[in-house]
């Protein structure tokens, strides 16, 4: 059986109906308890094995990519202070 391992997630539009709120956070970034709402579905689709999650995203989505991409500077202030369980 061949199990499926890439997922689109489709994030785009302006988000009409949340707002004021989509004004300035993207709407997948829309924070649900302590996280934004679309961590949820990476994290369910992570659980499921797919190894590949592409997005689909309307103008510049930066938020979206500052989240999920590395922050350097970040993890090496992280290594400094000795907080290695938080770098993952």
């Amino acid at each position: 059986m061949k199990t499926c391992t890439k997922a689109i997630i489709a994030v785009a539009g302006y988000g009409t109906r949340r707002l004021p709120i989509s004004k300035a956070v993207e709407k997948c970034m829309v924070p649900l308890l302590n996280r934004p709402i679309v961590d949820y579905v990476v994290e369910d689709c992570v659980k499921a094995g797919v190894k590949d999650i592409y997005f689909v995203v309307s103008g510049d989505a930066r938020q979206l990519r500052n989240y999920y991409e590395r922050d350097m500077e970040l993890e090496a202030y992280l290594e400094r202070k000795g907080k290695n369980d938080l770098l993952s």
